[in-house]
């Protein structure tokens, strides 16, 4: 039987050109390309471990590519060298080893090839060591000759051979020309012709007789005897010829074809057996008659030695084997041995084999065609709808429905290892029209490749498309199957001669041969061997004809059920077992022993076949009938005929039962040799054992399925062939039960060749060792894997673990493969290991021996394949135990749903998709349940697994509990590891639930108790801290805080609260932490300490604000005063910083210092007055150069005005200092004003604490801001300073006013501001850089851009107004400020009548309180405005006289009138001195004079009038 080695997919390529000799190509003198290939072995020179293998291949399709193929122990897979040519090659090529250098670490090989046109190459390349990835020839030009010329004696080359040193061409007349290889420019140059002499004194003969025609050269084979090379050539006429190369001399000449036997035949090929004397040789013959029939005859050549050499003596014949019908494509020989590779004239391979000793006829060897045939379903000989029907049929008879999904059972059949293969399915995708690179499809998974059939089918997988889903995929495997015959065409054999081991090299594979096992042999060919005998045949049977009948008779029934079945349906019944569904295997036997009863469904037929037509389902159903009919009725001949040679249903069954015990693999060890053991095994040696030992597996399921159908159809049929009662119940009770032990452990040990392997991840590596705690031996760390879409199996990790394990004996005595019993015989092994382990123990169930299988796939990461095979363990043990030891049932199982769940846990962690990483989770929680069960104080499998050894035990008497607690533990961290923290936080839980019972605590008060108590609330504490951890990270708060407050661990508890403030911080769950929701039952002041420890270490600009966390947290548990205090140390923080930054930078800080003042004002407010204060704790520092927070400070600074100390209360002896909302509203208005200048632009220092209050009311006055400029006023100034600060207000905003009118240069006399309709004097002009430099020095910097005097003298009009009844000298300052800035200017007309009370002078004279036109008088006079001081006092004179007759009653009043006479004499003193002068204007003030002088006279008079008029009324 083929088992596949190498693929070429998995060979690491290099790739090499050689450019032609010559533009111009010659004409063809040797054999067209075609597909050709051979081996060659290379010894090694450091010991057998060296040896090498160099395989090469030609192809047809590519003509111009040889293929080099590097095979050793050094390394895990082979690697390639493809060497393209310039024109196509000849279907030979040589290799050699060339003279080994000084180096001991790099060896050189000489890689002959001969093209079509005549031109030889000889290339140098290295072999490669392990360190190195590919070919890498020497540093030196290929060596090209041109022999087109040599050819051409020849009349055209036939065939070609090579040996260490010497090139040999056969030609069309007879002749071989040999060459001289070296390394150098000598190659080539050397050459001669071998003729018919023979040495010593038949030379003279010799040139006689070359003359006569002997026909072409048909073959030549070039082979080292005894270190000597000698050359054997076949001749066309069946003339056989030896030479000695080194002499040049023939050393033999014999006629194959002289027996009358063989006359029409002409000799074509020849092989060669080992080199050693005598050997065989092995001649074909064809058939000149007829085409496709000939013989091949193994000759044995005796040798003899004579003059120091040996000569061939005598060739006689021993065996003909006749081929019918077929090309013979390669033969091998051996000792006892022949190996014929035959091209049948269908088109298909076949492979023989003989032994020579016996006698034997050939015998057919089982190819991987015809696998992968059985495995596509291909080649059954059963039509579509038959099949249809067979697959619909089954499960309709059950309670069940079994459930199979024909898209799913071919994709699981189409990408199974050995028949997925990268090459075959770019062909089959590329002729549907699917175009994909070849970058691309190497880059797929098995994942992708099925996504890409699924497209290319375009099926929907339901009931009514059944008939074209079987269709589409039957024509899809048909496709698949020629594509991958054409793909893995045999080119030829190669053997290795050190271990008499056989391959088949294929275009694109390498597999190997093997002998069939005793199960298979007994399945296969019916042969008995003796091992099969002592197993099956009970003790008390005579063995002999009479035994091995029955057995036959048994075989029989088995195969009748298998062929009555039909391939789909026993492929259906596989994927039932296998399928995700939930298919119970009772109720899948149930289905197919229906089957075999009655016979498919008619209903069933009618309705699937509506296609067919009625008169052909006709035919079907009466086909189906008679099938059926002629099944039951062999099966009942079959079972009474198998009672009679038995003599008794007893003997049968006991046969039975120890060929059920058969059905498993065997435990016999192999025979140990005294050879040592390869210290390494390449991964193609690995994936042979693999291979071999799933298809002995898959033979033994098939035959413990066919049993088990057998046994069921025998008791439906119990009345017909006599079956009594107590056999029936044998049958069911025991030997049912295990037929179907056998067929699941089978089944499940198969799958594990059958389940593709994943590479791991290094870092996820080293965590689930680390996590697992599971011995990691040094067998377990040398598996590396693959890298390539189906590169290896769970099977392979196995067979490596099982080769370097200390049981496992090889006797081969070299690194070679392993020759065809040998491999058959550690296969075999293997199985028996996988069942049984290194011990022999045929009581140890399968289930516990699958916990250490499945515990090294698991350190190897093989999650996806693992979880797949548990899933089916687990789905089919609900039913059938897989032990017959029940006391361990449990435990075994608890480890199987522990390792079950693991592996869903670490495939939930690796899916993008969350809806079904989610259900994996739920599913691996489920099972870690349902494991700790099973866990206990016996359970040391369990325990193992995720505890390891030395654990301490819990004090206390709960050891059941005790694990449990270990356990949910240790799944508590694997979640944890995996981020998958809500499975984390319910074993947190669980685990919790177990600590009182497993610690044992009791009532009794004692010291005992007392430690366990402290031991319980330990591990509580540590529980619930996880807990609060995991409910935290899945953002489940109020979780969170009632683990906080469960935990009975003060300091745990504690340190969790500080982390979950923390964390609800960082995630900005302000209303969690300060609403409602959660009372902080007994911890309220450490929340509040944990928050302003946090707000005073943490930068004030950090965000969230803790300050603000603490309002917030204070005023929903109104809690004011202390919500206040923290708003307003949060603007004491801020204050800070505004000091250390720019004026530009600090605007976001001082809207931060209002906010925080108007929430601590706002707080304040919410408490009653008389509690409305602030303690001194939040009115703290944080500089150390500020005062002690114990002294008593003041509130307001003496810049402010008044010294005002802050209320004060007394407790204790002591003084402590308290904050009102007084104080907090000066705080606030400051910072108003403070963040209204920072928005102006302005170029001033930053305003800070460091300026005065008086400074900044200024700056708001004189940038515009009035309104904040007499809030702040009022606010910080009372009373006297009020009215000062007023004064010095106005000054500025006259001053302002002035500046702009200047600025704007607008005409001195407004009609809409001043009083021009004086007639005056001409002011003299004023100029603006006068009005500048009397001014401040920056006034017109501070003046508002924008702003017009107009707008300024009526900002200054309304402002005057609002608040001279305040202060009612205001009109004066504003007046003198005018003035006293230009003395010349007229003041406005409506300041002038605020100072007259009015428009016109009132009568009652110039008396009045503050702005009164006595003041204004005093201001013109004082000022020189002696024009203005007149106009004013005449306007009032002159009222006061004309008032009208009706009011003159009112100036006969005391106190009627009243007039400054003191400024009235000053005025007119100013008066004479201006007449007295000699200046131009002297008369204009004379009169002037004269004309307030008459008036006050008049005024006298009238008052002296009155006066005496009071006193006449008087009297």
């Amino acid at each position: 039987m083929e088992v596949p080695m190498v693929a070429s997919d998995a060979v690491r390529w290099t790739n090499m050109s050689i450019p032609p000799i010559d533009a111009t190509l010659g004409a063809s003198c040797c054999p067209p390309p075609r597909n050709a290939a051979g081996s060659v072995h290379i010894p090694g020179r450091a010991g057998a471990a060296e040896s090498t293998y160099i395989i090469w291949r030609c192809h047809e399709e590519f003509p111009s590519v040889l293929e080099l193929m590097q095979i050793s122990w050094r390394h895990e897979l082979p690697i390639g060298l493809r060497i393209t040519f310039g024109e196509p090659l000849a279907p030979f090529a040589g290799i050699f080893l060339l003279q080994e250098g000084v180096s001991k670490t790099e060896r050189s090989i000489q890689v002959l090839a001969v093209t079509v046109s005549g031109v030889a190459y000889l290339i140098a390349t290295k072999l490669l060591s392990i360190a190195e990835n590919g070919w890498a020839p020497v540093p030196s030009e290929p060596i090209k000759c041109q022999l087109s010329n040599e050819f051409a004696r020849l009349n055209g080359a036939t065939t070609f051979t090579a040996t260490s040193g010497f090139f040999c061409v056969g030609g069309q007349n007879g002749s071989v020309l040999c060459f001289r290889v070296g390394n150098g420019p000598t190659a080539f140059k050397d050459s001669f012709e071998l003729k018919g002499v023979e040495g010593g004194l038949g030379t003279l003969w010799g040139l006689v007789s070359w003359n006569k025609n002997v026909g072409s050269v048909t073959s030549l084979v070039a082979q080292e005897i005894n270190s000597r090379p000698y050359l054997f050539a076949l001749y066309e006429d069946g003339s056989a010829r030896v030479w000695n190369l080194a002499q040049r001399v023939r050393l033999f000449h014999q006629s194959l074809c002289s027996s009358p036997e063989f006359t029409g035949y002409i000799s074509s090929s020849m092989w060669l057996g080992a080199g050693e004397v005598p050997m065989q040789v092995a001649v074909l013959l064809e058939n000149t008659m007829v085409i496709g029939r000939g013989t091949i005859c193994v000759y044995r050549w005796h040798w003899a030695q004579t003059d120091g050499m040996f000569r061939p003596n005598v060739l006689t014949v021993e065996h003909a084997f006749p081929i019918e019908q077929g090309r013979v494509v390669d033969v091998k020989l051996f000792a006892d041995a022949i190996w014929i590779l035959q091209e049948a004239s269908t088109g298909s391979y076949n492979l023989f084999k003989s032994k020579l000793a016996g006698g034997d006829s050939l015998s057919t060897c089982r190819l991987q065609e015809a696998e992968l045939a059985d495995q596509l379903l291909q080649g059954d000989g059963k039509t579509s709808d038959d099949l249809l029907f067979a697959l619909h049929t089954i499960g309709q008879h059950t309670h069940g429905a079994i459930r199979v999904s024909i898209s799913e059972l071919f994709m699981r059949r189409n990408f199974q290892p050995g028949c997925c293969q990268i090459g075959t399915f770019r062909s089959v995708l590329r002729s549907r029209g699917r175009q994909i690179s070849d970058v691309d499809i190497k880059s797929l998974t098995i994942d992708g490749f099925q996504k890409e059939v699924r497209l290319i089918l375009d099926l929907e997988d339901t009931i009514e498309n059944t008939t074209k889903i079987l269709q589409e995929w039957q024509n899809f495997n048909q496709e698949y199957l020629l594509a991958w015959k054409q793909n893995n065409l045999p080119y030829s054999l190669f053997v290795d001669e050190s271990t008499n081991s056989i391959g088949l090299i294929r275009k694109s594979s390498l597999s190997l041969m093997r002998f069939l096992y005793h199960m298979e042999q007994l399945i296969y060919g019916r042969r008995i061997s003796e091992q099969v005998e002592v197993d099956i045949f009970p003790l008390e049977w005579q063995r002999g004809s009479y035994a091995t009948s029955v057995l036959e008779g048994l075989l029989d029934c088995m195969d009748s059920v298998a062929s009555h079945l039909g391939r789909l349906a026993r492929a259906a019944f596989h994927e039932a077992l296998l399928s995700p569904n939930d298919n119970a295997l009772n109720s899948v036997i149930a289905s197919f022993v229906r089957i075999l009863d009655i016979g498919y469904n008619d209903f069933i037929l009618s309705r699937k076949s509506a296609h067919v037509g009625f008169d052909n389902l006709r035919e079907k159903r009466k086909e189906h009938h008679h099938r059926q009919r002629k099944f039951c009725l062999h099966m009942r001949l079959g079972f009474l005929e198998l009672r009679d040679k038995a003599g008794s249903w007893d003997r049968v069954l006991d046969l039975v039962a120890n060929f059920v015990g058969y059905l498993l693999p065997s435990t016999r060890p192999l025979t140990p040799g005294a050879s040592s053991v390869p210290s390494s095994r390449p991964a193609f040696y690995l994936k042979v054992l693999a291979k071999t030992a799933s298809q002995i597996l898959w033979n033994h399921f098939e035959a413990a399925r066919n049993l088990l159908l057998v046994l069921e159809v025998l008791i439906n049929m119990q009345g017909e062939v006599g079956l009594l009662a107590h056999e029936v119940s044998r049958i069911r009770s025991t030997l049912i039960p295990q037929a179907q032990n056998a067929l699941i452990v089978n089944l499940i040990l198969h799958c594990l060749g059958r389940t593709y392997g994943e590479t791991p991840q290094t870092e996820d590596f080293s965590l689930q060792l680390s996590s697992l705690k599971i011995d990691t031996t040094s067998t377990a760390k040398g598996w590396k894997g693959g890298t390539n879409v189906a590169d290896f199996t769970l099977m392979e990790i196995l067979a490596y673990t099982f080769v370097n394990s200390p049981s496992f004996v090889c006797n081969q005595s070299t690194y070679g493969f392993p020759s065809p019993g040998l491999l058959v015989s550690i296969g075999s092994e293997l199985t028996s290991w996988l069942l049984r382990g290194d011990s022999s123990d045929s009581r140890l169930s399968f289930s516990g021996r699958a916990v250490t299988l499945f515990s090294i796939l698991l350190q190897h990461g093989q999650y996806s394949g693992l979880q797949k095979l548990l899933t089916t363990m687990e789905k089919h043990g609900r039913e059938q135990k897989l032990t017959e030891s029940g006391k361990n049932i449990d435990c075994e199982w608890s480890a199987h749903l522990h390792i079950l769940a693991f592996c869903l846990l670490a495939q939930a962690r690796s899916r993008s998709n969350q809806a079904s990483s989610k259900d994996y989770i739920q599913q691996a929680i489920r099972y870690f349940f349902r494991a700790a069960l099973g866990l206990g104080e016996a359970n040391e499998v369990l325990q193992t697994l995720f505890l390891g050894q030395g654990v301490q035990h819990l004090p206390g008497r709960g050891e059941a509990a005790a694990w449990r607690l270990h356990y949910f533990e240790w799944v508590m961290q694997v979640f944890e590891q995996y981020d998958l923290y809500e499975g984390a936080r319910q074993f947190a839980h669980a685990a919790l639930e177990l600590v009182d019972e497993a610690v044992g605590v009791s009532a009794t008060e004692n010291s005992e108790t007392a430690t366990m108590t402290a031991v319980v609330a330990a591990i509580k504490g540590r529980l619930w801290a996880n807990v609060f951890k995991f409910s935290v990270d899945l953002e489940l708060y109020a979780d969170a805080y009632c683990a906080i407050i469960s935990n009975c661990d003060a300091e745990s508890k504690y340190t969790c609260l500080r982390r979950f403030i923390v964390v609800l911080c960082e995630r900005k769950a302000y209303q969690i932490l300060c609403g409602h929701d959660l009372p902080y039952a007994g911890m309220l002041e450490r929340v509040e300490r944990e928050l302003h420890w946090k707000a005073e270490s943490s930068d004030v600009r950090a965000k969230p604000n803790c300050y603000k966390l603490l309002y917030s947290f204070h005023m929903h548990r109104h809690s004011f005063r202390h919500a206040a205090g923290y708003m307003y140390c949060y603007f004491l923080r801020l204050k800070e910083e505004s000091a250390k930054h720019s004026f530009s930078k600090n605007i976001s800080v001082l809207e931060e210092q209002i906010h925080s003042l108007a929430a601590a004002i706002n707080a304040l407010n919410l408490v009653h007055p008389s509690s409305a204060w602030i303690d001194q704790q939040y009115t703290r520092q944080h500089s150390p150069d500020k005062p002690s927070p114990m002294k008593r400070i003041r509130v307001v600074s003496e810049d402010h005005g008044e010294s005002v100390e802050a209320p004060t209360c007394t407790g204790g002896g002591q003084t402590t200092q308290l904050i009102t909302s007084v104080v907090l509203e000066k705080d606030y208005a400051l910072t108003m004003a403070y963040l209204e200048l920072a928005q102006t632009n302005i170029r001033h220092p930053m305003p800070g604490g460091s300026l005065q209050a008086e400074e900044v009311l200024l700056l708001l006055v004189q940038v515009g801001h009035y309104e904040t400029a007499f809030s702040l006023l009022f606010l910080f100034w009372k009373d006297t300073s009020l009215k000062r600060e007023l004064e010095a207000v106005f000054k500025i905003l006259t001053i302002k006013s002035v500046s702009q009118q200047c600025q704007d240069s607008l005409p001195v006399s407004s009609p809409d501001l001043f009083a021009s309709n004086l007639k005056l004097l001409p002011s003299a002009s004023i100029s603006e850089a006068s009005v500048i430099e009397a001014s401040q020095k920056d006034m017109n910097a501070i003046v508002s851009v924008g702003s017009t005097a107009k707008s300024v003298w009526h900002a200054l009009q309304s402002t005057l107004e609002k608040y001279k009844n305040v202060h009612p000298d205001l009109p004066v300052v504003v007046a003198e400020t005018i003035l006293s800035f230009n003395k010349e200017m007229e003041l406005p007309l409506w300041l002038i009548e605020m100072f007259k009370g009015g428009r016109y002078a009132s009568a009652a004279g110039m008396a009045g309180q503050g702005a009164d036109p006595a003041a204004l008088l005093r201001i013109y006079i004082d000022h020189e405005r002696v024009l203005e001081a007149t106009s004013l006092l005449m306007e009032f004179l002159k009222a006061w006289a004309s008032l009208r007759p009706v009011d003159v009653i009112k100036r006969k009043s005391m106190c009627a009138v009243w007039f400054p006479y003191t400024l009235i004499d000053r005025l007119q003193g100013r008066l004479s001195e201006l007449a007295s002068s000699k200046s131009d204007q002297g008369v204009h003030y004379q009169n002037l004079k004269r004309l307030l002088s008459s008036a006050v006279q008049s005024h006298l008079n009238q008052i002296r009038i009155d006066s005496k008029d009071l006193v006449s009324c008087m009297e």
